[in-house]
């Protein structure tokens, strides 16, 4: 065994910190931020900190940020600097939701694929069409790489995606947006 190894003795009904912070999908400093605040109960068995399973069934994690009291208003982009969106939808292989959602965390966690001059971008699934996916990238006019660069990025990402996504059944469409929030 490694010295620097720990290993954390099973004890029925309670799990480490890094156990819990993968349980809830939180940092294990989340955790520790928790048990110091309140949120969560522990118990200290030797030199380590416990959290018991059924605080954890029952936690529910605050939404992040502060909560809007209004909604921003309409505005409309000034014309040498208009705003223009491509939609893609395609399909999503059978049975490859769970696999999409492990690829897009791992796409967050190494920060690629931001496609440069972005200043928006949405992967969402259809509630009304089951298994479709929908790709939203949003430029302003000013920040928008040309159509080489950006097809160049989306030619990665599709190659980064092929597993999962049909994107011989994929529709695109460009758009210039009028009026946004």
């Amino acid at each position: 065994m490694d010295e620097e190894e720990v290993v954390i003795p099973d004890y029925p009904g309670l799990v480490s910190v890094e156990q819990a912070a993968k349980q809830i999908g939180v940092p294990s400093k989340r955790v520790y931020t928790y048990i110091q605040k309140g949120h969560l109960r522990a118990v200290r068995v030797s030199n380590f900190i416990l959290i018991p399973t059924a605080e954890l069934e029952n936690f529910t994690r605050n939404i992040s940020g502060r909560p809007r009291k209004k909604s921003p208003g309409w505005r409309i982009p000034p014309a040498d600097n208009l705003m223009h969106i491509m939609i893609i939808a395609v399909k999503l292989k059978p049975g490859q939701m769970e696999r999409l959602k492990e690829k897009l965390a791992a796409i967050k966690q190494a920060g690629s694929y931001n496609f440069p001059g972005t200043i928006a971008r949405y992967i969402t699934s259809d509630d009304d069409r089951p298994g479709q996916i929908e790709i939203e990238l949003v430029w302003r006019g000013a920040i928008m790489p040309d159509e080489q660069t950006r097809e160049k990025e989306l030619e990665a990402f599709r190659r980064e995606l092929a597993d999962v996504l049909d994107w011989s059944s994929a529709h695109y469409s460009s758009r210039t947006i009028l009026m946004h929030a």
